[in-house]
């Protein structure tokens, strides 16, 4: 079944591959970002290889009104959004000490209201279909927390909350909310600054391949996988959050010394 698909944070990283990796599948796309030039030459590539049309639109997301074009734009165009997927987000890894109230301002309107407010758009438009599927790229920061992640933890354990109390009010209209948890992936993530790039080298050997990565997001809506309420990936994220939470002293220590690449 082809489906139409609207990305946030499509112009690099996981969000490019999953564009690429379902318009293979014929799937339509909305292409979101704020890099215009970026996005463009996407939708031509994937024109030119899969005859896929995407619709291309430029937007900061951190602008609601900007966020309500966006939407309104997308749905006149298509008239339905069967999956949303939230991609967009960036990292900073340093001490507490080096944050200024600015920084938490924009990786929290980047990151988290952002995701929050496109989500709560398209949700409304998918409880009227009766039909949907939200998908919100988290982290396994936002399930166990180590030292210099403090501000990106932060957005990511909201928006975790957030996506498992949408999924309980959508749960009635069969629209699907899942979080996807993902460890370091081999991204240009990690350029935002020279703190972040240190910490990559650092922990690059356990890094995913970005296609990896967005083959998980995209088995999630083909017609042939069933829909997860929250994957962690590498799985072992997911087992190590458990204990976290029913050993949180031993967490603690281990998040200290076993888990801290910073």
């Amino acid at each position: 079944m082809i489906k139409t698909i609207l990305i946030t944070g499509a112009s690099s990283g996981i969000g490019r591959q999953v564009a690429t990796q379902a318009a293979q599948q014929g799937h339509q796309l909305i292409l979101v970002a704020r890099r215009l030039e970026k996005l463009t030459e996407l939708a031509e590539y994937l024109f030119d290889e899969y005859h896929t049309a995407s619709l291309v639109v430029k937007c900061d997301l951190t602008d609601h009104e900007q966020i309500e074009r966006m939407v309104t734009k997308a749905i006149q165009r298509f008239k339905r959004i069967d999956v949303l997927i939230n991609c967009a987000g960036f990292g900073s890894f340093k001490s507490y000490k080096k944050y200024s109230y600015e920084d938490y301002q924009q990786m929290f309107e980047t990151n988290t209201l952002a995701t929050m407010y496109v989500s709560q758009l398209i949700a409304n438009h998918m409880e009227k279909m009766k039909n949907g599927h939200i998908i919100i790229v988290a982290s396994v920061a936002g399930k166990i927390a180590t030292s210099s992640s403090t501000l990106y933890s932060a957005t990511k354990f909201a928006l975790i909350g957030f996506a498992n109390a949408l999924r309980l009010e959508l749960s009635k209209s069969n629209v699907a909310v899942t979080t996807i948890n993902f460890g370091p992936v081999k991204t240009e993530f990690f350029e935002h600054d020279s703190d972040s790039k240190k910490y990559y080298n650092r922990i690059k050997w356990i890094a995913l391949d970005v296609e990896d990565a967005a083959r998980t997001i995209v088995n999630q809506f083909s017609d042939k996988h069933f829909i997860q309420r929250e994957i962690n990936l590498p799985s072992y994220f997911g087992y190590l959050s458990n204990l976290y939470q029913l050993f949180p002293k031993i967490g603690d220590f281990l998040a200290s010394h076993l888990a801290n690449f910073k």
